[in-house]
């Protein structure tokens, strides 16, 4: 039997529970009406006071999916203004899913028009993960051809000399980004530069990096030296922005539909001598590059799965 839109909606609410693909493909199959409804709803979470209420369920997470697989412009206004908002409110409505799906949610919305993304990068009072985001959408924006990559390039640049110039003039200033954001933002813009290729701008990267500014955690000098080997056509060609294949591949993977049950654990036996185990190679943590396969799985690169994760941790 046909779901009716308000079934739809209902449906949409359930957390927890596992991904909802039939009435995901009820909403798709009626689009006109539910691009309605789904605005509606979408505009009546990100305007709440509480957008970690429950009783939102996962409605909030269908909408903006949908409506950027179907690069639906109404929704980008909505999109920006969520980004925008304060840090721990932006945080506990969103977890995970700003830094697994938010580029995707503002550039497949933006139509063409870059002013609210630049609007979130530019925003200094706007959570270091959603300015993120849109380091990433601006990115996506010029492999897709709706800016040209090198002026996309030398725009996230100039946000990072301005950082390094404080950094070297007046080190006071950085005191509140500091204790703050400042570490991995200017990684994130590294990140995306290097991205691009890094070319002119490897000076710049060099200083932010003797600046002390930089989480090399994120990023170390040593991979923006490996792409700055490489041709630029070799690094765009890595990095290519993709689309949804489907809503399905999008969402039905989240980690929120497939909760993972772990044994428990039995309790351990106290010792009643002290051992240290030996040094060994087997006992460092192997590091992950971001171009290697992703270690959860999931196929893709690790930059473009659960680096921004880890980071985020």
């Amino acid at each position: 039997m046909k779901q009716c839109p308000d079934e739809i909606l209902q449906i949409f609410r359930i957390f927890p529970g596992p991904y909802q693909r039939d009435a995901v493909n009820a909403c798709l199959e009626n689009r006109e009406a539910m691009t309605k409804r789904l605005l509606v709803e979408l505009d009546d979470w990100v305007s709440s006071d509480n957008l970690a209420s429950s009783c939102y369920g996962m409605m909030p997470f269908y909408a903006l999916t949908i409506l950027s697989h179907w690069r639906e412009e109404r929704a980008h206004p909505l999109v920006v203004k969520l980004f925008s908002l304060p840090d721990e409110k932006i945080q506990n409505a969103l977890g995970d899913h700003l830094t697994e799906s938010g580029k995707e949610w503002l550039y497949f919305t933006c139509g063409g028009d870059l002013s609210g993304i630049r609007s979130i990068i530019q925003n200094e009072d706007a959570f270091v993960y959603a300015r993120w985001g849109a380091i990433n959408a601006l990115q996506m924006c010029a492999l897709a051809g709706l800016a040209s990559v090198e002026s996309v390039r030398k725009e996230i640049a100039s946000h990072l000399s301005n950082l390094v110039s404080i950094a070297h003039h007046d080190r006071s200033l950085l005191s509140k980004r500091i204790e703050g954001d400042l570490y991995t933002f200017s990684a994130a813009i590294i990140t995306a530069i290097t991205d691009l290729h890094p070319g002119e701008h490897m000076s710049l990267i060099k200083d932010a990096f003797d600046a002390g500014i930089v989480d090399d955690f994120i990023i170390s000098m040593d991979f923006v030296l490996e792409s700055c080997e490489m041709s630029p056509e070799e690094v765009l060609d890595m990095t290519a922005a993709v689309g949804y294949i489907s809503v399905h591949d999008a969402m039905e993977d989240w980690a929120c539909f497939n909760p993972v049950e772990y044994p428990a654990v039995p309790a351990l036996k106290p010792l009643s001598y002290s051992r240290t185990l030996p040094h060994t190679n087997e006992n460092k943590k192997k590091k992950v590059g971001r171009n290697d396969a992703c270690f959860c799985g999931s196929g893709k690169k690790y930059k473009k799965c659960c680096l921004g994760c880890d980071v985020s941790l």
